[in-house]
């Protein structure tokens, strides 16, 4: 059994610096201009309440004047995290809110897929693992709340301030169906993208108890809550990064190798092209 321990402080990333992919920190003039892209996977507790189990943030490089071209080679950056215990679900939700904190004010983009549902299940994560936070400043889930207040008005946001999408609701296509899922996998089809196993293996009736009962594969269910959630921010940036021009491909974009190529190594227990689940 893989203890808890083996899995790396702070999640799984690809980046060397997690904590300031914007390059807020470097003296260079010229700052990283970002598509920012975030989702949260969650499952029902024993009291039938959604909980965050993964959240993913995924960052696409923009070229100043012209769209970039995909390929299954593309690079990219992420940082994800999973939560089967109290403790990482604290993590989660500090992270996360970091993370969002930063990207509305210096991403060039943010996506979201579905976000204020999203949004909704960190916010009662934070305040449940933080009932006592401070408010003001310094206010736990401050990024959440912020986004929460600022989303509904993402179509009047002034030039030079972070242009909020949301991939389910703001692109062309039909509306949302019965389950997110099978909406984003129509829209990812029309984008000429080609998703990967996790997107289908996620389900909605999924329980903490049926995730924390893996017993001896603690490590397996991390990392696959993990991508989960990382195919979920990606996909929704291709997709917006397409409509927006922002992005190009002659043809289809095989999703699970654009994860393979560029997480494969932070995931061993994965395999991008399989249909089993843990």
């Amino acid at each position: 059994m893989i203890e808890p321990a083996d899995v790396p402080n702070g999640g799984f990333t690809n980046m060397c610096w997690p904590e300031d992919p914007y390059g807020s920190g470097q003296t260079s003039r010229t700052k990283r201009r970002l598509l920012t892209s975030t989702a949260t996977c969650s499952a029902r507790d024993s009291d039938g309440r959604s909980v965050p189990v993964s959240y993913a943030v995924v960052y696409l490089r923009l070229h100043r004047s012209k769209a970039e071209n995909a390929s299954n080679r593309m690079k990219l950056g992420f940082r994800a995290l999973a939560a089967l215990t109290p403790d990482e679900t604290a993590e989660l939700v500090r992270l996360a809110d970091l993370d969002l904190l930063r990207a509305r004010r210096l991403a060039q983009f943010l996506i979201g897929y579905g976000l204020l549902p999203d949004l909704d299940v960190l916010r009662a994560a934070s305040t449940a693992v933080r009932p006592d936070a401070p408010r003001g400043d310094n206010e736990f889930g401050r990024g959440v709340h912020a986004l929460i207040a600022e989303w509904p008005h993402r179509s009047g946001r002034l030039r030079g301030e972070t242009t909020f999408v949301d991939a389910a609701h703001d692109l062309p296509g039909d509306g949302l169906s019965s389950t997110d899922t099978e909406h984003l996998q129509r829209q990812a089809k029309a984008a000429g993208l080609t998703l990967g196993y996790f997107s289908r293996t996620i389900k909605p009736h999924l329980t903490l108890d049926t995730l924390t009962g893996q017993c001896g594969h603690r490590r397996v269910t991390l990392e696959w809550l993990a991508v989960c959630a990382v195919e979920r921010a990606l996909a929704s940036a291709l997709i917006a990064a397409r409509h927006l021009g922002l992005y190009e491909w002659p043809q289809d974009l095989d999703v699970g190798v654009v994860l393979e190529t560029n997480a494969g190594d932070c995931f061993p227990t994965q395999r991008f092209h399989s249909m089993a689940s843990p």
